[in-house]
């Protein structure tokens, strides 16, 4: 999509690159996240460790405000948005799982083995043309074991914006 962007005359866009957006309503980010919950146990791949941005859906809906009524020096340009606290995957996970299974206790997978079964997995989704959608895939491995810290101060200097709601804040708000 941002290569398209650069098609077009740059007054006449701002691009926004969210990281991991997850709220009321997520078909993405929570559903796959709850696969690796249940009642006794919740999987943190690696050491839990990891630093990673998400995104409240709250705070990329302000920013997307922001964008529309932005002023004309913040046209053709992307933008990073993330909640602007990184947090370890561990302590998301956990707080997390508690919501639905308050007394799951979490449960350390390595690394390298879940990276393998990832490609086993994925391949055999794609082999079955559709007909088995992988729960686990090299993708969502790297999601949770990767570190990604985005700089939002762009988004801040040019776009006014500033996120409003805390990783913790945004969880409330999903039943």
């Amino acid at each position: 999509a941002e290569k398209l962007l650069n098609d077009f005359p740059s007054s006449m866009w701002i691009g926004l690159r969210p990281r991991a957006v997850f709220g009321k309503n997520d078909t993405t980010v929570l559903p796959r996240i709850n696969k690796l919950i249940n009642s006794k146990r919740y999987l943190v791949i690696g050491n839990g460790k990891t630093i990673v941005d998400v995104t409240c859906m709250n705070n990329f809906l302000d920013a997307v405000e922001c964008a529309i009524s932005a002023e004309d020096k913040a046209t053709g340009r992307v933008y990073n948005i993330s909640n602007g606290k990184p947090l370890e995957t561990g302590y998301m996970m956990s707080k997390i799982a508690q919501k639905s299974h308050p007394n799951s206790k979490a449960k350390h997978l390595p690394h390298a083995p879940i990276k393998v079964v990832s490609y086993i997995i994925n391949t055999i989704g794609h082999l079955s043309f559709g007909l088995v959608q992988p729960s686990l895939t090299p993708y969502s491995v790297n999601q949770l074991t990767k570190r990604m810290v985005m700089d939002i101060s762009g988004a801040k200097k040019y776009l006014g914006w500033i996120p409003k709601q805390s990783f913790e804040e945004g969880l409330e708000e999903i039943r």
